[in-house]
């Protein structure tokens, strides 16, 4: 099902899809999308939303966010300040989405 969304709407980077949940797991992920942001040495430097605006996809396809157009891009940031060598501010945001249900 994971792999499918990603081939559907064309992502170009590198997705997990973590059958086993094993991952999430170990990673502590408690919502669904929550993002996971590592140093070269792949030491977690960020967790938590994309950005401030979470979204949610219509019937139709369109995507609604639920605080208007987002303006804080926490994921980007923290990946830009990990890439920079600086620890991404903040370092954790809290994830909004449905709750992950491990078997």
């Amino acid at each position: 099902v994971g792999l499918e969304h990603a081939e559907r709407v064309g992502y170009n980077f590198t997705y997990v899809y973590d059958e086993s949940q094993e991952l999430g797991r170990a990673l502590g992920a408690t919502r669904t999308p929550e993002y996971f942001v590592f140093d070269r040495d792949r030491k977690l430097s960020y967790m938590g939303l994309l950005h401030d605006s979470p979204a949610r996809e219509t019937r139709s396809g369109e995507i609604m966010y639920t605080n208007g157009e987002p303006t804080q891009f926490f994921a980007y940031n923290a990946i830009r300040a990990t890439l920079d060598g600086l620890p991404p501010d903040p370092a954790e945001t809290r994830a909004q989405g449905c709750s992950v249900e491990y078997d």
